[in-house]
């Protein structure tokens, strides 16, 4: 996986929807995307860690991306806009990534195919001898990776020539090492299509060694991002600012801007208040005798002592208990279905509407005592 780093003229932080207005402003495909950023919201990016948390992959926006199918209910609706939004921070986090993030100039990457093991020596003479005869390789090979498996005398040298259809080309670079060793000598000669290798003088050495060819290695140059063209599909519909001529028409504007933010403000608070749990105050704890009243409770909590080894049932913390005892929360009109104590101390919150009373009943010798929590004062 390739590692991205922010280009040099990238700044060290950035704000994405600033970046991505001053990319697009002006751009003859990007431009028509203007009129969305504020969508984006406001995101800060430290440049080093957006690089290197690579670039995402986007689709070309379509129609149905900012016109989607309308929900009757308020949630629907609500996740048909949030999901528009997201698309946009996709689409600009996409573009600016181009801009300010690149894999560096470094080293390439050197990609070998095998091309066989061979036997090589002794040599006749005292004389160079062919370890192989014109071997076939792949063009575009610009070098050779030696691997000595085996030697007699624990060492090898071996010098290489290109041929091109049994013509001869010229001689790479020699190698040598010991066993064990591998070695990538150069080979100028990418048309190449077969080599011969010789191995040295030495008249009684002898063994076996592996050839790969490869290509790459040197420098590469830097490798830019190239984000996905985001044209303005048909029949979208760019959102377009009004131009004011007076202070009164902004003052108006203004006045209905924040008409909205009043409703979206009290609408947040209330689901902010219907999800979360409401603040408590716990009283100190009261013996779990007979019926306790729990009128303007939010809830309560159950404590159980001296249970006997053998209501644990389950291992882990806390434990796991049955044939503990049993509470039951009641309304003024009935009882309700009986819960098993499970764990201590157990929590009961919040309480079902119009609750104002429970009993708990423990099996000797465990004893319970209740704490009922209250809404702050």
């Amino acid at each position: 996986m390739p590692t991205y780093a922010p280009k040099s003229t990238a700044p060290a932080t950035f704000n994405l929807a600033d970046a991505f207005t001053a990319l697009i402003t002006g751009d003859t495909i990007w431009g028509w995307l203007l009129g969305w950023v504020p969508l984006i919201g406001n995101v800060q990016y430290r440049t080093a860690d957006f690089c290197a948390a690579g670039p995402d992959t986007v689709n070309p926006l379509d129609v149905t991306d900012f016109i989607p199918t309308r929900s009757r209910t308020g949630l629907g609706s609500l996740m048909s806009d949030l999901q528009m939004a997201f698309k946009i921070k996709a689409v600009a986090h996409d573009r600016v990534f181009g801009a300010y993030c690149e894999i560096p100039a470094g080293p390439a990457p050197l990609v070998c195919s095998m091309i066989g093991t061979f036997n090589y020596g002794p040599a006749s003479g005292g004389g160079n001898a062919n370890a192989t005869a014109q071997v076939p390789i792949p063009t575009g090979t610009t070098s050779i990776r030696f691997t000595l498996n085996a030697s007699n005398t624990g060492r090898a040298g071996f010098s290489i020539f290109a041929f091109l259809n049994g013509n001869y080309l010229g001689q790479g670079s020699d190698w040598s090492g010991n066993v064990g060793d591998s070695g990538v000598p150069s080979f100028p000669f990418p048309t190449a299509n077969a080599i011969q290798v010789n191995f040295g003088t030495q008249t009684s050495n002898s063994g076996t060694f592996t050839m790969e060819a490869c290509n790459g290695g040197g420098t590469q140059a830097a490798q830019p991002f190239t984000p996905a063209p985001q044209p303005q599909p048909a029949g979208v519909i760019t959102p377009v600012g009004k131009t004011y001529a007076t202070i009164a028409d902004l003052g108006s504007e203004l006045d209905r801007q924040e008409l909205k933010l009043d409703t979206i403000h009290n609408i947040v608070a209330f689901l902010t208040g219907y999800a979360a749990l409401p603040g408590q105050a716990i009283e100190p704890p009261v013996p779990a005798t007979g019926q306790i009243d729990l009128t303007d409770a939010i809830g309560f909590s159950v404590a159980v002592s001296n249970i006997p080894a053998s209501a644990d049932e389950m291992f882990g913390t806390p434990p796991r208990y049955h044939r503990v005892g049993r509470v039951t929360i009641g309304t003024p009109n009935g009882w309700l279905p009986a819960q098993d104590i499970t764990q201590t101390p157990m929590l009961f919150q919040p309480l079902p509407p119009g609750c104002d009373r429970c009993v708990v009943s423990v099996f000797p010798p465990a004893t319970a005592t209740v704490q009922i929590l209250r809404p702050p004062k």
